[in-house]
């Protein structure tokens, strides 16, 4: 269902709570877009094989977000990154 940033009465009578949950966060985060001001950083490619089911999951993700599937698996990946490190600190 695409709608645009304003719900008609009807549009809100037959969304499930979900589909609104996911609206209202859509609407709150708002689309990614590249900073035009900040360069690229140099990207080295990391290839990793995953079950298909976390692949899904995390297409739904980067849905959700409004963010290429690349971008949103980087951010992904180095918020596990930091959280790993922080856990072996003293």
């Amino acid at each position: 269902m695409r709608i645009s940033s304003y719900l008609t009465d009807e549009q809100l009578a037959t969304m499930t709570d979900a589909e609104l949950d996911a609206w209202a966060e859509a609407q709150a985060i708002g689309p990614w877009t590249a900073n035009p001001a900040s360069p690229e950083a140099p990207a080295e490619r990391v290839v990793a094989a995953v079950r298909r089911d976390v692949a899904g999951e995390l297409s739904a993700e980067a849905a959700l977000r409004h963010q290429p599937l690349a971008r949103c698996a980087g951010d992904l990946l180095l918020m596990g990154l930091r959280q790993a490190q922080a856990a072996r600190r003293p």
